[in-house]
């Protein structure tokens, strides 16, 4: 029996644009949201002054479904 393509295997699902999705929405007008290198030059990024690459934001900031315990506004 032969094997469907991913085309022919996902033909019938909706698949999510995520570039639609509120992530980070809290980063926004945090004061830490930059750090200003390649791997944090977005608030929708994964990295910030607080969270440093390699390490990363949490889930629940990432994806807004809780508040992060070192947001502090931008002035």
């Amino acid at each position: 029996m032969p094997l469907n393509t991913l085309s022919e295997r996902w033909d019938d699902e909706i698949l999510t644009d995520n570039t639609k999705l509120n992530k980070c929405e809290q980063c926004k007008t945090c004061a830490y949201r930059d750090n200003g290198d390649v791997w944090s030059n977005d608030y929708r990024k994964a990295c910030c002054q607080v969270y440093e690459y390699p390490d990363h934001k949490p889930s629940y900031v990432f994806d807004n479904t809780e508040d992060c315990e070192y947001y502090e506004p931008e002035e």
